[in-house]
């Protein structure tokens, strides 16, 4: 969607979709394909209760169809201790959406070099 554009709705099966066929342009390339999950967004303005279910189903996809040569929880990463569908409040740079320092620096220490080789 451009900037400033209602986000386009898509169905977990189309996000996974989307992610079978960049795995497939990868692997043909050579390429190792590591995935991430969707991190926690409570609180966003993007929230609601059925983005929430869709997060929640491309993240179990990414966790457990073994499609990904590795994978990076960035949802269990960066959730909060107190509410594991909104970030963690250390990494919220404060609309509950984008990561502050610490998150980034969350993220590269969720990152397990040997899934990298």
């Amino acid at each position: 969607s451009p900037i400033g554009a209602p986000p386009t709705d898509v169905s977990a099966d189309e996000i996974i979709a989307g992610h079978r066929e960049l795995i497939r342009q990868a692997h043909a390339k050579g390429v190792r394909a590591i995935g991430a999950t969707l991190p926690p967004m409570k609180g966003s303005r993007y929230h609601s209760a059925r983005g929430e279910a869709k997060r929640d189903a491309v993240n179990a996809w990414i966790r457990g169809s073994g499609a990904y040569d590795g994978v990076v929880d960035l949802d269990r990463a960066l959730a909060s201790p107190s509410d594991e569908d909104q970030l963690d409040p250390a990494y919220d740079s404060g609309d509950h959406l984008h990561l502050n320092d610490a998150g980034y620096r969350a993220v590269a220490e969720a990152v397990d070099p040997a899934d990298l080789s």
